[in-house]
């Protein structure tokens, strides 16, 4: 009886966030999450003879980190809970939810990434969108390798490692074909894309 309860909260929780994405695609949530909302503003003059003038850059708002992160923790409690059956892609790619030691706080994290399968593992990017700054677990990883990555109904225990640049060009094709936007976001940022290898320790 509890199961069926569980798999009715997911179901119900489920189909709220599929009304949300018939509305919002993922990078239009994601944006206003992170609080890329534009505000343009007019002068009474403008007002009155309609000139349209270029947006104002954009503005960071207080909620922002928190809508984010409500949003990717929903997102790794629905897919654990239904053993990855529901909400199980990003943009049509496949995610795996990655539980881990938070660095600073001690606390375990979980969190949902693309899934590039790679021998026993998987293969973990730190892009944050092609962003000119690491995310924030990639310092997680770097101190505390030892993680737990859900694949589908599959529970892995494994270890990750950071790979060197010749090791993660052998990568790249198959990182690549999981989520084609990887090549967009290693040229949009001067930053080396870091890239981890995570087998069974």
């Amino acid at each position: 009886m509890d199961l069926i309860k569980k798999q009715l909260v997911v179901y119900l929780f489920a189909c709220g966030f599929i009304k949300i994405k018939r509305y919002l695609s993922l990078e239009k949530m994601v944006s206003y999450s992170l609080g890329l909302r534009r505000k343009n503003k007019m002068t009474d003059d403008e007002s009155k003879n309609k000139i349209n003038k270029k947006p104002l850059a954009p503005r960071f708002y207080p909620t922002s980190k928190f809508m984010f992160r409500l949003f990717t923790r929903s997102q790794a409690f629905i897919f654990k809970l239904s053993r990855g059956y529901l909400w199980k892609t990003i943009n049509g790619s496949e995610i795996c939810v990655i539980k881990m030691k938070g660095v600073k706080t001690g606390k375990i994290r979980s969190i949902p990434l693309m899934l590039v399968p790679f021998e026993e593992g998987v293969v973990l990017v730190a892009s944050l969108g092609g962003a000119d700054i690491h995310p924030t677990w990639y310092w997680n990883l770097k101190a505390n390798p030892e993680i737990i990555a859900y694949v589908g109904s599959k529970k892995l225990s494994l270890v990750a490692k950071q790979v060197d640049d010749e090791k993660k060009s052998e990568l790249w094709p198959l990182i690549c074909s999981c989520y084609p936007d990887y090549d967009k976001y290693q040229k949009r940022t001067k930053r080396n894309i870091p890239v981890f290898n995570c087998q069974p320790g």
